[in-house]
């Protein structure tokens, strides 16, 4: 009778124990990380390099980039798709032709760890950058991201709005 009273209390302290730890790491994941610096809006340009081959080859380009990491709240997925909806909807055909290109990257892995440096990252960032030859001649990092996204209409005004201040650089 006693071991089976004591199995009863472990197996009750284990299962707490594992509800405890479910709820803390529900809460840290939804913690919103605080909004990013503001980064200079024209990076030291010839330096860095536009991504990826083929698209990357263009004369002019506008580069849309959603920096994020491993770890993946909701309202970082929410940024990364409220900005690719922006992109897709407002500039399709441009997008299609390759004039405008989408690429949301992980800086945690080892082969993108310069994007870090490269753009001032402090945050997962949503950034534009003008790319001439291959080469990012000027960016642009958008730190109203974490101000609209609780507003999906205000976000993708926002984004489109920034994307056609750099379509006139094309």
């Amino acid at each position: 009778m006693i071991k089976k009273k004591l199995f009863t209390w472990a197996l009750l302290a284990f299962v707490a124990i594992s509800l405890a730890l479910t709820a803390y790491r529900a809460l840290r994941e939804e913690r919103q990380p605080p909004p990013p610096r503001q980064a200079p809006p024209v990076a030291s340009a010839d330096r860095i390099q536009a991504p990826t081959a083929p698209a990357a080859k263009e004369s002019n380009q506008i580069l849309a980039f959603y920096f994020h990491g491993f770890a993946r709240c909701q309202t970082c997925k929410k940024l990364e798709a409220y900005t690719q909806e922006a992109i897709a909807m407002g500039f399709g055909p441009a997008l299609k032709s390759g004039r405008i290109k989408w690429q949301a990257i992980n800086v945690e892995e080892l082969e993108n760890r310069h994007f870090i440096s490269d753009f001032q990252l402090t945050n997962k960032s949503v950034v534009l950058a003008y790319a001439r030859g291959g080469a990012v001649k000027d960016w642009k990092n958008l730190p109203k991201i974490w101000e609209l996204v609780g507003d999906k209409d205000q976000f993708l005004k926002y984004v489109q709005d920034e994307v056609r201040s750099y379509q006139t650089m094309l």
